[in-house]
């Protein structure tokens, strides 16, 4: 929420991929810039057609996804009513998609 506040009292930061250290920053801007600069690179590299970043809980939020990512990103709308919503999802997923086979530790789609 306080961004100035924040982006002040973060520092020292390190960018990681896979547990290894990939460069390290001294403010948030752009350790952010950098991170997300390096996550499009590669997703493009490996044929990615649409790349969006992550967000939710855990993730930036969105204002800041929108201040660093190197494209304007896309996000669909929240549903005005989540119910019917939920109701379509349950109603337009195959049958064959909701069953797990007993040895099945992966999700069948």
């Amino acid at each position: 929420r306080d961004w100035e506040r924040f982006r002040k009292t973060t520092y020292d930061i390190v960018l990681y991929e896979l547990g290894d250290e990939i460069e390290r920053f001294k403010d948030i801007e752009t350790a952010f810039r950098e991170g997300y600069r390096i996550a499009y690179r590669e997703a493009a590299r490996r044929g990615a057609r649409k790349i969006l970043p992550a967000i939710g809980y855990g993730n930036p939020p969105v204002d800041v996804v929108r201040r660093f990512f190197p494209v304007e990103p896309e996000f669909e709308r929240f549903p005005e009513n989540i119910d019917r919503f939920l109701e379509e999802v349950v109603r337009n997923t195959p049958e064959e998609m909701t069953r797990r086979g007993i040895e099945d530790d992966e999700i069948p789609f």
